[in-house]
């Protein structure tokens, strides 16, 4: 996955950018093998307002990691593994209604997929209610944005006919998985890079 560096610049370029400039350029000869787009772009540029950033020099590593200065190397090569996005699986084994563990999955989910990681929730067990349709309040709202962001959300077939449940009555754009443990096996294993269980 390729990892987008955004070096921003004062017009003319100052000192403390030209040595950001060729620090980064040293990350890139050690990191050969790596997927790394740099971009230089002026402090005065859409993207650095995009990113909030005011103060030049300044370096953003995948929208999500901004350092004010001149880091050195290594700090560079630090910030590009931290940012690098990833495969998140979120387990919901809680109801909606009976602790905050729903709304700490929801609100989990939908942070990690607005920092750009693609994320699955899997709603097993009581988490399975997180789904139903015609919740009212912020939670479900929640939801729906996590879901239009390009989350996805998994139900348990079994525990949703243990619940009473049909697809019918569960919100739009959910999978229902009609052999829960077997998938749950597999996205552990070959699709998540890490998994949450709340």
């Amino acid at each position: 996955m390729r990892t987008l560096i955004e070096v921003f610049r004062n017009t003319p370029v100052g000192r403390n950018c030209r040595t950001l400039s060729q620090n980064v350029a040293q990350v890139l000869q050690a990191n050969v093998e790596k997927d790394l787009e740099v971009r230089f772009l002026p402090l005065d540029s859409p993207e650095a307002e995009a990113r909030g950033v005011e103060i030049a020099p300044c370096l953003v590593v995948n929208g999500r990691n901004v350092v004010e200065g001149v880091p050195g190397p290594d700090e560079i090569a630090r910030l590009i593994e931290e940012a690098v996005l990833i495969t998140l699986g979120i387990i919901l084994t809680r109801g909606p209604f009976s602790s905050g563990g729903a709304e700490d999955a929801v609100e989990l989910a939908a942070a990690a997929r607005e920092s750009g990681d693609k994320v699955g929730l899997f709603l097993i067990s009581d988490g399975v209610w997180l789904a139903h349709k015609g919740q009212e309040g912020p939670l479900a709202g929640r939801l729906a944005a996590f879901q239009k962001a390009g989350g996805e959300v998994l139900v348990s077939g079994e525990h949703l006919v243990a619940a009473g449940l049909s697809q019918e009555s569960l919100v739009d754009d959910v999978t229902v998985l009609p052999e829960p443990y077997d998938e749950l096996v597999d996205l552990v294993m070959e699709r998540w890079d890490k998994a949450i269980i709340l």
